[in-house]
């Protein structure tokens, strides 16, 4: 394989394929948190827009903001709106760019610090990895990384070259992206090795050093501070974490899951993840200092915030995803330094085939479930009063109410199933209550105003 290898064709063509179906509405997998995500920037533009307060909608009579992370990326998605109007896909459009974004500086990134061949073969594992899947939902993951990528990217040209500019650029797109998800600060574990390292003048290696610990007095202001005052005075969080020890023991409860996570999920390929299993062998038998160094500190890091997350990353693949641009950085190690060059870009071929055959689902959703597109227009809205709020069946997703483009209480079965909590609801002021099929079969013991396939609309 040519040392200097451009990614910026293959990324363009990649880009452009997944341009299909990006105006689909969010309503395949992860629904809910697409219908988090969407309901927060909506709520932006019909209520309030001060970015400090994100808004749900499924808190009943309680107050409705929220202690989550920084929004971001939901006011980019509002502001679209204030401008087009509202759909449901702008965060799609969004997450897109700059998740392409994201992968161009991975590569630039690792071409700095270690050279194009391994910056090459990186980058196409990451756009063909678990990366692909959640760049084209309405979800912060990889935007937030693709942020943090950026932080990195610009934080080398400052020690490069020495302009301010470049240090402002790193604090705002690092800052940016730990505030979007936390998670993201894993990637920082690079800097630390540019910090010790004698190439870079100690003056810039200082000024770095300052500014990163700015970024990350500002991430933990939002996470430890200001989340909990939000939490503490409205009673809403996104978050439920767990004690180490207590998140180690869920995660080795579900030890197929979690290993399943790593093996597969992560890259999407059992190609791509042998040759990550290469990469460690020869990282020790190189003795690759450097790569080490970021591997062992950004595995370390990765293993105290998925102790955090406990079971939720077992079950969850999206929680993989700030590993995966270190994973697919030792897989690149293995192929570079086990493969001969005339047959490296045969097996990149069989990574990014298998990850994309993998992935290529979603790139389509299911026809089927487009009804939810329809719920507000021709069902909600010739039924029930704009000001009116409703309950709706399931619990702690809020895509039913999203969809429905109202306000109220969203609830599990065993509160639809609860005479006395309905009865409790609707002193309260509800009037309403919406059933989607999927959630709940059983027919109540209420006057039916709305009846087909897939929902139920009771009169309380």
């Amino acid at each position: 394989m040519p040392h200097k290898k451009n990614i910026l064709p293959y990324l363009i063509l990649v880009f452009l394929i997944g341009l299909i179906g990006i105006t689909n509405p969010p309503i395949e997998i992860h629904n809910w948190r697409q219908a988090f995500t969407n309901t927060v920037a909506r709520n932006f533009l019909e209520i309030d827009a001060n970015i400090f307060y994100p808004r749900i909608n499924t808190t009943g009579l309680r107050p409705d903001i929220i202690a989550s992370e920084f929004p971001i990326f939901n006011y980019l998605i509002y502001f679209l709106s204030s401008v087009f109007g509202q759909e449901h896909w702008y965060g799609r459009l969004i997450n897109w760019i700059f998740s392409c974004l994201g992968v161009w500086f991975f590569y630039k990134i690792i071409a700095r610090v270690w050279n194009e061949k391994l910056a090459f073969c990186a980058g196409i594992i990451l756009l063909s990895s678990l990366w692909f899947t959640y760049s084209r939902k309405v979800m912060p993951d990889t935007f937030s990384l693709s942020l943090m990528l950026g932080g990195l990217f610009f934080a080398l040209k400052y020690l490069d070259r020495g302009k301010l500019t470049h240090l402002l650029l790193f604090v705002i797109f690092a800052g940016l992206g730990g505030l979007s998800k936390i998670p993201s600060t894993v990637l920082m574990s690079l800097l630390f090795f540019a910090f010790i390292s004698s190439e870079f003048k100690f003056k810039r290696r200082f000024n770095l050093a300052a500014s990163s610990a700015l970024v990350i007095a500002t991430i933990g202001t939002w996470y430890f501070v200001w989340n909990p005052h939000l939490e503490e005075v409205y009673q809403n969080r996104l978050y439920f974490p767990r004690g180490l020890v207590e998140g180690a023991k869920e995660i080795l409860a579900l030890l197929p899951q979690t290993l399943k996570q790593f093996y597969f999920y992560g890259l999407h390929s059992y190609i791509a993840f042998a040759f990550f299993i290469l990469g460690l062998v020869g990282m020790i038998k190189y003795k690759k200092f450097l790569l080490s160094g970021v591997f062992l500190l950004g595995t370390l890091l990765f293993l105290m915030f998925i102790s955090k997350t406990g079971d939720v990353f077992s079950l969850h693949t999206y929680y993989m995803l700030p590993y995966v641009p270190i994973m697919a950085l030792m897989a690149a190690f293995g192929i570079v330094s086990f493969i001969p060059r005339k047959w490296a870009y045969l097996i990149l071929a069989f990574v990014f085939i298998e990850g994309f055959a993998n992935q290529q689902h979603e790139l389509r959703l299911r026809t089927q479930d487009f009804h939810l597109v329809e719920l507000e227009e021709k069902i909600i809205n010739a039924n029930i009063p704009a000001d009116q709020k409703i309950a709706t069946s399931g619990g702690l997703n809020p895509m039913l109410m999203y969809f429905a483009h109202r306000r109220g209480w969203s609830l599990s079965e065993k509160e639809i199933s609860n005479p006395q909590y309905l009865q409790q609801i609707k002193k309260e002021g509800c009037q309403y209550l919406l059933i989607y099929m999927k959630d709940f079969q059983e027919q109540l013991d209420l006057k039916i105003i709305h009846k087909d396939d897939h929902y139920t609309l009771y009169k309380l």
